[in-house]
């Protein structure tokens, strides 16, 4: 497809607007990337690993905690409020920030009995640390949601983008400068503990400005039974999600201990960078689906998606390219012993870029309404990667959660593909 075709299909403001969105991915995870340079360096692997083994618990519990109601409450608060329903939209706050926050200790605390039988020494005590964010982070998942609802996303974005991961930066740069003999991995997550509460403070804060004035005069009303059935669909989707982005670091954790988790862990943010390209371009490209699928204009719909998708092949391919010739000088950077996760590195950019290769097929099938074709692929994968790392792991150490995740990533992917193409007609891969 030439330039002038691919620019007329994908239109101006789509381009635009997906520019616009890489930007600001780019500018967080340059933040995070600082972030883990910093922190790395000055404690090594395997302290390192800890810490990011604590990350990963704390992820996973933490979307769990929130049953899926983050989803739902941007779908149905923003209802409300241009219905000016506020005893219903009261009624969704008050029984989601309950219900997370017993959830959220109850998971912690059987997180904590666990870890006793998976962990020991550093790693132990860094989760126990840990464990203490996950009420926190589940909060800030609903209040964020809740920003979104009210149509108040730029705060919501600040928070995640701006204050939460800067005030996290800042504190540990300090704390390296000022007193870097004192710094270790439980140190390491306590800030980043005191970093999410600064996020849950300041959406607060502006959910406290920003509600909508005569809602906080009526009487809550509840619909526990629909937001419940809504709710664990989303959560399924959102779970699985974290649990193939997360079970390797924690596996990798029990069985190989904390240098293998932080090796794996650097090398595995570095290959996420691959997908954003498509990750970016998926953003704008969903309304223009739906668009032109009710509008069964096929043709054009398929020439949306293909474009897309090799726009995101075409801008990833060099970053492989550029792991593969000087992958480990780059890794050297976090300190001599992270230069041993290179060909990890290379092998998990390669896995994203069949990803990116199978094109946006899962938004486009949540797009035309066969969503549960997505769930039921991502659950597939889910299962895969677990069971993957429990067999491969204790053998094949940071290569068999590797093998693990590159399975569990593109099989699924594959699937769908074959699915959209039987069902729908359309080609979403870059072929």
């Amino acid at each position: 497809m030439k330039w002038g075709r691919l620019k007329e299909a994908l239109g101006v403001k789509f381009l635009q607007d997906t520019g616009g969105t890489l930007g600001l991915q780019v500018g967080a995870i340059i933040m995070e990337l600082l972030l883990s340079l910093i922190v790395a360096r000055s404690i090594g692997p395997n302290q390192y690993g800890a810490y990011e083994n604590a990350r990963a618990w704390v992820g996973i519990l933490g979307v769990f905690a929130a049953l899926g109601l983050p989803q739902l409450i941007i779908r149905e608060v923003s209802v409300y409020h241009s219905n000016q329903k506020y005893g219903k939209l009261r009624g969704l706050w008050r029984f989601s920030a309950l219900t997370t926050l017993v959830i959220s200790v109850v998971l912690a605390g059987l997180s904590a009995l666990w870890g006793f039988q998976l962990y020991e020494g550093t790693l132990l005590r860094t989760l126990w640390i840990g464990l203490l964010a996950v009420p926190i982070t589940a909060g800030l998942a609903i209040g964020q949601a809740m920003l979104r609802g009210l149509e108040h996303v730029l705060h919501s974005q600040v928070v995640k983008r701006l204050i939460q991961p800067g005030s996290f930066l800042i504190l540990t740069f300090l704390l390296v400068f000022l007193t870097p003999q004192t710094l270790n991995s439980q140190v390491v997550i306590g800030l980043y503990i005191v970093s999410v509460v600064f996020g849950l403070a300041s959406v607060f804060m502006w959910l406290y400005r920003r509600w909508p004035g005569t809602s906080t005069e009526v009487t809550p009303q509840y619909d526990t039974a629909r937001w419940a059935k809504s709710a664990f669909p989303l959560l399924f989707i959102a779970g699985t999600q974290i649990l193939i982005a997360k079970t390797d670091i924690v596996m990798l954790g029990a069985y190989k201990g904390g240098e293998a988790s932080g090796i794996y862990a650097i090398a595995t943010r570095g290959a996420t960078l691959i997908t954003f390209p498509l990750l970016a371009v998926n953003k704008p490209l969903a309304p223009r689906i739906a668009q032109l699928y009710q509008s069964q204009e096929t043709k054009a719909l398929q020439e949306l998606i293909k474009g897309a998708a090799r726009i995101g092949f075409f801008v990833a391919v060099p970053g492989v390219l550029m792991y593969a010739v000087m992958g480990d000088t780059i890794l050297s950077v976090f300190g001599r012993s992270f230069r041993d996760g290179h060909y990890i590195l290379l092998l998990l950019s390669t896995g994203h870029l069949l990803d990116v290769a199978c094109g946006p097929v899962g938004l486009f099938l949540n797009m035309v309404e066969r969503e549960r074709l997505t769930a039921y692929a991502k659950g597939i994968g889910a299962t895969s990667n677990i069971s993957l790392n429990w067999l491969l792991i204790p053998t094949y150490g940071m290569y068999g959660a590797c093998v693990a995740s590159i399975v569990s990533l593109v099989g699924p992917n594959l699937y769908l593909l074959i699915e959209s193409w039987r069902r729908e007609g359309i080609n979403t891969s870059i072929v």
